[in-house]
């Protein structure tokens, strides 16, 4: 193996491109507490990649409008510099975005769900090989339903090829949880 080969492979571990993954499912929307199919497809970019497993991740968040508090005094807003009004702090439960703008609402998403699914056991993708997956999976019953991205909750799929390194994933996909 020449040194171009070995950067390629550290960079493919360090970047998670040692492969391209892909997920599908159906139905559209996933009702929880159901079982509906999968499909993980990885395809490796040139060489032999060792996987542990492929594998199903769930995310799902809940993003509430952090309210503006009352008007600042009339003197911090003419700039008095010894009433600087307080700065947006991180919350123990999530983030709280801030684009400078006081007269605006911050956001405030926390994670609510994060779940993994083993699709199947370790295998070595061959070089230039593509290699699917297919399973049913179930989230659990009682999860709310997607209201969207800006307010409510919404919910993210990725496909993930467990590796050395980073892992090679599809990326989460907007995923649409409907009520039981």
């Amino acid at each position: 193996m020449g040194i171009f080969d070995k950067l390629k492979q550290a960079a493919d571990a360090l970047t998670g491109g040692a492969a391209e993954v892909t997920v599908e499912w159906a139905p559209d929307p996933v009702i929880p507490g159901q079982a509906f199919e999968v499909k993980v497809v990885a395809k490796s970019t040139g060489r032999a990649v060792k996987s542990d497993g492929v594998f199903v991740d769930f995310l799902g968040h809940k993003t509430v409008v952090v309210p503006v508090e009352e008007s600042a005094p009339e003197d911090t807003m003419k700039g008095d510099a010894s009433d600087e009004p307080a700065e947006l702090s991180e919350d123990a439960a999530g983030d709280v975005e801030d684009d400078g703008d006081l007269d605006r609402p911050a956001l405030n998403t926390e994670i609510i769900f994060h779940e993994s699914f083993r699709l199947c056991d370790a295998f070595v993708l061959g070089a230039n090989e593509t290699k699917a997956v297919e399973g049913q999976v179930t989230l659990p019953a009682g999860l709310a339903a997607s209201s969207g991205q800006e307010l409510g909750h919404s919910y993210g799929i990725r496909g993930r090829l467990e590796a050395a390194g980073n892992d090679p994933d599809s990326g989460y996909k907007p995923l649409n949880v409907g009520s039981a």
